[in-house]
């Protein structure tokens, strides 16, 4: 299957022109986990989210407090769960790769 082909179960569909990828997920898939596919599938190792719109069936919100034993000064607190539906008005985010070539997903988002 060509690499920019519509695929509609199993992964979001996605095109791309030159270092642009636009992608849908699938109805009720894991909105990160879809970015990362879709990374992976087009070999990106950083990408800046421009916009993400949609509805959620729920969201995890995580955030950093201040923390002076940490080797970065900051700690994320335990994820809260919000139940939806929920409207995501605005999405924006960065995706870079971790040490162990896993890709890690950064969003600021606005429901």
């Amino acid at each position: 299957m060509h690499p920019n082909a519509i695929q509609r179960r199993g992964i979001p569909a996605a095109a791309s022109r030159g270092k642009t990828v636009v992608s849908k997920p699938v109805a009720g898939s894991d909105l990160v986990q879809g970015v990362k596919q879709v990374c992976s599938q087009h070999r990106i190792r950083q990408a800046t989210i421009t916009t993400a719109i949609g509805k959620l069936v729920h969201a995890q919100r995580v955030y950093v407090v201040p923390d002076p034993q940490s080797a970065i000064g900051i700690t994320p607190v335990e994820p809260t769960r919000i139940e939806g539906p929920l409207e995501l008005v605005s999405g924006r985010g960065v995706l870079g790769e971790k040490r162990h070539k896993e890709n890690q997903v950064f969003t600021c988002t606005l429901f």
